[in-house]
């Protein structure tokens, strides 16, 4: 009925949506009295008539689609997490955000590159003058960016000290504890930040999984049941400051350092059968320790010589990760055997970007060079039958440069550019260098995106060329143990994916419409293989594709604006279709069922700053690469209360019916099928309390550098 509703309200342009109603002298809801921002809602009145007409929030730009945040009731969706789950073209599913047939989107705020998702979550909505989302990011960023998110926010003019700080405490199996402080203090030129933050969290997950290998005439079966506990922590600090030499200058620098401990146990039982009959049932016991540590140093200088505007970006970063494993399998009283793994991963980064921008033949000229060099340790150690110690070691150096051109011609608006890279990669195994494994790409990747009004409609075509590198995890030598009859590794051959994509937008008031096609070559997924000696015995890894993976992607979305004056809904539908194949137990097998995601989410706006938040979502099942995952949905609530201008308190209810309780996907690979189920609390309660001081945000303007290869880290 809701929907119902929805379309109704949508059924009539803005101008001709507005209603005319007779209203008396005393009514509640007088013009007077009803008060709503200027540049939200237009009102005349006309004796007793009042007219009024939503705002359009969203319009079509040459960079893509750009969302007023300022002045609407936007400004009041909480943080700026939440805002990004009503941008156009962007789902929201938990912490993490997708724009629609891109991917996981690079998020900037004031032309500065988020480096840690959390800081999504300090920045309030209501600082926000405006988003933009980008779904052909062009030729100045990295060709493994699919996505850029550009928030701006409104300026905070004058000097002095502010303070911003969130305590969240949440529940669902047990407690959750997350409290960030931010400071800032500026003093004419000179702008000083530091951010500290703690956060402390239990988990419960159950998990089964069962494995089943055709090797005529036998079937083999082999199958887990466990249950896993984990607690973790995490300290984060960051401390920098920027200084602005004049209008046209300004330079800044921070340092970040996160430690992350983490430990949990596992108890489960595994067994393995062949035709049926039971060979073995073992009982195991684990526990990890780990023990993660990064340091980051970012620095930037900004400035304007003459007709050109240029920016300077430099990162560098260093990773231990030190992991402890103890194993305990218990096959009978008399027969208890224990096994250790220890592995110790180190990497550091340093990058450095040139941007440069010129305005040139009536259009503007962008053009620069970026540089990554990357180094990735894996040492481990292991007293595991059959399992040998071994240390890889992968060096690697990007080199890249661009053109990038932006000019309008009368109502049509061009963006194209170009984009090479360099990317030479050598592998060692044992302190040997692998020739087979180390390689040297050089690829060039095109963009070009054309941008027409057509009267109150926009319309925009697109095409870009990237790339998926694998992470240097997926590239390790080293071989996991989980149970005795599954293992795990990583794929020292892999090669990058290369994504050809184009599509078509259109814009109208309130809706936003897509398709897209997608071409992936050489696309990662996952890989089951079988021992020779034992087909019960499964290794699950990574693979390149044998053959192109096709993907069509249709996306809709309503936005109306306000309606009744208090009630902002967005309804959000998406569809991705993939055609691909693949010979599963010696057949073809077709892996083309479509998968939808919808969302209805819902903002109410009501007296005395008490705010309302009804979002539901729905996953249908469908099948990715060569898995085929079961559906879910979930409903959230929360409702906001502001005490004058510093005081915040948001009690929210994830999850209501606790629907993400469970799970389920299957993976299909040569001769096995293996189903695997995972099963924890979902509904989650949680209560947040904000207090903020003379907030400000900080002027450090650096973009960047090596972002994407610090996450292959």
């Amino acid at each position: 009925m809701a929907l119902l509703a929805l379309i109704i309200a949508f059924g009539c342009p803005a101008q001709e949506n507005a209603s005319a109603q007779a209203l008396p002298d005393d009514s509640a809801y007088s013009a007077t009295q009803h008060q709503i921002p200027n540049d939200t809602v237009l009102s005349t009145t006309l004796e007793e008539f009042v007219v009024k007409a939503s705002k359009r929030v969203s319009k079509m730009t040459s960079s893509g689609i750009e969302t007023d945040v300022q002045g609407t009731p936007l400004a009041k969706a909480g943080t700026l997490l939440d805002l990004l789950g009503y941008m156009p073209m962007v789902v929201k599913s938990g912490n993490s955000l997708e724009v629609v047939g891109r991917g996981a989107p690079t998020v900037y705020i004031n032309g500065r590159q988020v480096s840690d998702p959390i800081e999504l979550e300090q920045l309030s909505s209501d600082k926000v003058k405006k988003v933009t989302v980008v779904n052909n990011p062009g030729a100045k960023y990295s060709s493994d960016i699919k996505a850029v998110i550009r928030v701006t926010t409104i300026p905070s003019p004058g000097d002095g000290f502010s303070l911003d700080n969130r305590a969240v405490a949440s529940w669902h199996d047990d407690i959750t504890a997350y409290d960030a402080l931010s400071m800032n203090y500026r003093v004419n030129s000179l702008d000083i930040f530091s951010t500290l933050q703690y956060n402390f969290s239990k988990s419960h997950t159950s998990r089964d999984y069962i494995n089943t290998t055709l090797v005529s005439p036998n079937t083999y079966t082999s199958s887990f049941q466990g249950d896993t506990r984990s607690r973790s922590s995490r300290y984060y600090g960051k401390i920098g400051f920027n200084y602005t030499f004049s209008e046209n200058h300004s330079f800044g620098i921070y340092y970040q350092c996160r430690h992350y401990p983490y430990r949990s146990t596992d108890t489960g039982s595994a067994q393995s059968l062949v035709n049926g009959e039971r060979q073995y049932e073992v009982e195991t016991d684990k526990s990890l320790r780990s023990q993660g540590l990064t340091h980051t140093i970012d620095a930037y200088y900004a400035g304007k010589w003459g007709t050109f505007d240029s920016e300077f970006n430099f990162k560098a970063y260093w990773n231990t990760d030190d992991d402890s494993n103890i194993n305990k399998e218990i096959y009978s009283p008399a027969d208890i055997r224990q096994y250790y793994m220890k592995e110790l991963d180190e990497g550091r980064m340093f990058s450095a970007k040139l941007d440069l921008n010129h305005t040139l033949w009536g259009g503007n000229l962008g053009f620069g060079a970026a540089y990554t060099s990357s180094r990735r340790t894996d040492d481990m150690h292991n007293d595991i039958p059959g399992i040998a110690d071994n240390q890889d070691k992968v060096l690697e150096d990007n080199a890249g440069v661009y053109l990038q051109y932006d000019r309008d011609f009368g109502i049509l608006s061009l963006s194209a550019g170009l984009r090479y890279e360099h990317i030479a990669n050598r592998y060692f195994r044992d302190g040997v260098k692998d020739t087979d494994c180390s390689r040297n790409y050089n690829e060039l990747f095109p963009n070009v995106t054309l941008t027409l009004p057509a009267g109150r409609s926009s319309f925009q075509l697109w095409y870009m060329r990237d790339y998926i590198r694998p992470t240097y995890s997926m590239l390790s030598s080293t071989v996991y143990y989980n149970e005795p009859t599954s293992y795990g590794k990583g794929n020292p051959n892999l090669r990058s994916a290369y994504v050809d994509v184009a599509g078509v937008t259109y814009m109208w008031k309130w809706l936003v419409a897509g398709i897209g096609y997608k071409h992936v070559k050489n696309r990662i997924m996952d890989d089951i293989v079988t021992s020779e000696a034992n087909p019960g015995v499964v290794v699950t890894t990574k693979v390149n594709s044998e053959k192109a993976v096709q993907s069509l992607v249709l996306n809709l979305q309503l936005q109306p604006g306000t309606l009744w004056g208090f009630w902002y809904p967005t309804f959000a539908a998406n569809m991705e279709k993939q055609y691909y194949s693949i010979i599963f137990r010696g057949e073809e097998m077709k892996l083309n069922q479509p998968f939808g995601v919808f969302r209805f989410d819902n903002m109410f706006l009501l007296p005395h700053d008490f705010r309302l938040f009804l979002n539901a979502f729905w996953l249908t099942s469908g099948e990715q690469d060569n898995v085929r995952t079961s559906g879910r949905w979930n409903i959230d609530f929360s409702a906001s209360k502001q005490f004058g201008s510093h005081w915040e308190v948001k009690l929210s209810v994830n999850d209501i019916f606790d629907s993400l309780h469970d799970r389920r996907f299957t993976i299909f690979s040569g001769l096995t099928e293996e189903y695997v189920h995972f099963a924890s609390p979902s509904r989650t309660f949680q209560l947040a309390v904000i207090y903020r001081f003379n907030v400000t945000k900080s002027k450090y303007r650096g973009r960047g550098a090596g972002q994407r290869e610090l996450q292959r880290l």
